[in-house]
């Protein structure tokens, strides 16, 4: 579970211009307010020991503050996972590929939880990380320009899950439940056909077999009207935009491969 990325982003422009010492500590204080959640705390206390004296006794307050390397594995799992049962019902496995790992969907179809089989016993993934997240935007040819978009990015989409009212599971604190981020890529990615993507639009063009040059592609893209969502945070493009400035572009002439269907022809 990441820091406030608002002190990271503060103290990196303050080192870059050379900021001054005061901005220096606001960015700071952002970061020493920061607190792991409930459950995340919960995790390190139960597998670190208390800290000791030389001599046996336990230091005045309870200290918690190294993890044996033995206790990695587990802890780390702790943090991965938060159910653990025998038997799950409505479950499909994901892929071949992955055939130990399923998913697990209402009665409407849709995807509410993901598991995975240890042993005789399955465990449920606790929810999707900021890194997470940019993965998967990449893997779906929608990855941000640049990972602290992608985290601010993030955090708007754990807003609106907020929002909702639904999602308020404390042992998910901090993360996007796995629920409401495939409800919330289903919205902005599979079923958006008004905004687009520089890569999407690249594949569009070459499954229409459009072979325009590369830097003709880029420049259509950048040229076409931004999206006014998501404040700046996701590089799309209005499709409609897009499509006026295609338009534009091969009113000058014909494509390859028009011109070997005529021939042909």
């Amino acid at each position: 579970v990441h820091c406030p990325e608002g002190g990271r982003r503060k103290a990196k422009a303050s080192n870059a211009a050379g900021g001054d010492a005061q901005s220096r500590g606001e960015a700071l204080k952002d970061l020493a307010t920061y607190v792991w959640p409930q459950w995340l705390r919960q995790a390190w206390k139960s597998r670190s020991p208390t800290w000791e004296k030389r001599d046996g006794n336990a230091v005045g307050a309870e200290m918690k503050t190294f993890m044996p390397k033995s206790e990695l594995y587990a802890f780390l799992q702790d943090v991965a996972f938060s159910a653990q049962e025998v038997q799950v019902e409505h479950t499909s496995k994901v892929d071949e590929d992955y055939d130990n790992w399923c998913k697990q969907k209402d009665e409407e179809g849709l995807t509410v939880g993901i598991w995975t089989s240890r042993g005789k016993s399955l465990m449920e993934l606790r929810g999707i990380w900021q890194e997470c997240f940019i993965k998967i935007l990449e893997d779906m040819n929608n990855d941000v320009t640049d990972r602290s978009k992608g985290i601010m990015l993030f955090e708007i989409c754990r807003e609106d899950q907020r929002k909702t009212g639904k999602y308020q599971d404390a042992e998910r604190e901090g993360l996007l439940h796995v629920s409401y981020a495939a409800q919330w890529l289903r919205e902005h990615l599979v079923t958006n056909t008004g905004e687009c993507s520089l890569k999407v639009f690249r594949k569009v063009l070459e499954r229409c077999e459009l072979s325009l040059p590369p830097i003709v592609v880029t420049n259509l893209w950048h040229s076409a009207e931004a999206t006014e969502r998501f404040n700046n945070n996701w590089a799309l493009r209005k499709v409609s935009d897009l499509e006026d400035r295609l338009v534009m572009y091969l009113v000058k002439g014909l494509p390859a491969e028009a011109v070997q269907g005529l021939i042909l022809d």
